[in-house]
């Protein structure tokens, strides 16, 4: 539960790094609202440097969301199996959400391996990394 629990910390803190990205710094979010409002906003994603950014964060903030859908389902999965193991008295809803949330969590190596895998990818996207670093390949 400890990992699931620092995952959830981890995607304000992400959240928070869409202000303050490390290589998008020269783009001023105020300016650019402006401009989707009087221009729309396909005409900004086709901006090469602001559409760049903006997608590769626009994405990275879509991946997070996905990631804490996960992190709740894992964790609902552990309430089950406590729950279960202790004989609850409405054991029958445990069983059911042991039975849909089980495939997601079976092995704890992969779930802590593939949840640090996502969020380091939505790190990568949201602060900039990424966008530069597959501009330089």
């Amino acid at each position: 539960m400890g990992f699931n629990t620092v995952s959830i910390f981890m995607v304000p803190v992400l959240m928070w790094l869409i202000d303050k990205p490390f290589f998008f710094k020269g783009i001023e979010y105020s300016i650019l609202k402006q401009q989707m409002r009087n221009e729309g906003l396909i005409s900004i994603l086709f901006n090469a440097s602001v559409g760049t950014s903006v997608i590769y964060q626009m994405a990275g903030v879509i991946i997070s969301g996905g990631f804490l859908i996960y992190i709740i389902v894992s964790e609902l999965y552990i309430i089950a199996v406590i729950n279960v193991a202790k004989g609850s008295e409405i054991q029958p809803f445990w069983m059911l959400v042991l039975r849909k949330t089980c495939g997601s969590t079976k092995n704890g190596t992969l779930h802590i391996l593939f949840g640090l895998l996502i969020l380091i990818i939505c790190f990568t996207m949201i602060t900039g990394i990424l966008p530069n670093v597959l501009k330089l390949i």
